[in-house]
């Protein structure tokens, strides 16, 4: 999955690899033209945790590395998918060719979302909503995977920062009090909330099926195992094999969540962290429940036409 890109009058390729007898690597190519490609390095010189290495993307404004890997051990509840995605800030020293990564940290939390590509010069991002060694619930609706809405990058405070870009046909908020009900099935829901002490939403509700966000504590819990057809992989740790996936969530002073919905898919964006998920509800579950003990809470919701 070659990445081309320019450095003053160089072009360069980021490809992934694996090693003859090893783990997934990353090479960096050079050309002056491209066609005629020079080997420049292996950027790490060490395999990687996972068995193989997919889709490196180098963005030079950021300095930030993204990257697929596949089959690498879990790491607490931060890459319990067996296929999972990194990103790394970082140098790239395009004279020796080797990465200095200065942080690192996971790119999605939720349970489908691998194969990222951005945008020249634009640092925007788009994800395959899916994931690979799981059922296919899609088949019967005649599709096979999504691509997630396109996400802004950026660099705050040394972790990446992405944000949701998306037509916006309602600009008001609205305060609303602890307990909310609402309806929606394809749109977007937009918070702002100060000094979050619980939260619990429910979205695609009929009856006692839902999918569900909760706070429990420093983490956010997200619970897709009441939403519908169940969807099932090679995973089996008990996270994954109860429809939980988690995000750390520590300073409640300040949340900004935008939640992203359609037909078979639930983004959730909190603070700058993301988490996607695939879902196959009842086509009428459309209710949207909202309990959130706060000092103040702000509601938007933007709504999208069949």
């Amino acid at each position: 999955d070659p990445k081309v890109f320019k450095n003053k009058d160089t072009f360069y390729a980021l490809v992934a690899a694996k090693k003859v007898d090893g783990r997934g690597r990353i090479l960096l190519f050079k050309s002056q033209d491209l066609f005629e490609w020079e080997f420049v390095s292996d950027i790490f010189e060490k395999d990687s945790k996972g068995t193989m290495i997919e889709c490196p993307d180098y963005i030079s404004n950021l300095k930030l590395l993204l990257h697929s890997e596949q089959f690498q051990p879990n790491e607490g509840y931060t890459h319990l998918n067996i296929h999972s995605q990194r990103w790394l800030i970082g140098d790239l020293d395009f004279e020796s060719g080797k990465f200095a990564t200065k942080k690192q940290g996971i790119i999605d939390y939720g349970f489908d979302f691998y194969a990222p590509q951005t945008f020249l010069e634009e640092n925007i991002m788009i994800g395959w909503l899916d994931m690979w060694d799981r059922n296919n619930p899609s088949e019967k609706y005649g599709f096979a995977g999504m691509l997630t809405c396109p996400r802004r990058l950026e660099i705050k405070n040394d972790e990446l920062y992405q944000t949701p870009i998306f037509k916006n046909n309602n600009d008001c908020y609205k305060l609303i009090k602890n307990h909310f009900i609402d309806e929606l099935k394809k749109g977007i829901i937009e918070l702002e909330i100060t000094e979050l002490d619980k939260l619990e939403i429910q979205l695609r509700k009929k009856a006692d099926n839902y999918f569900l966000i909760k706070l429990d504590g420093d983490e956010v819990v997200f619970d897709r195992s009441k939403c519908g057809e169940k969807i099932f992989g090679v995973e089996k740790d008990n996270l994954s094999l109860n429809g939980i996936r988690k995000m750390p969530l520590k300073n409640k002073e300040k949340v900004e969540m935008t939640i992203v919905m359609d037909e078979f898919s639930i983004e959730v964006f909190i603070n700058g962290m993301a988490a996607s998920f695939t879902i196959y509800p009842d086509i009428y579950a459309i209710e949207l429940v909202l309990n959130i003990d706060s000092k103040s809470t702000k509601y938007k919701k933007t709504n999208y036409e069949e």
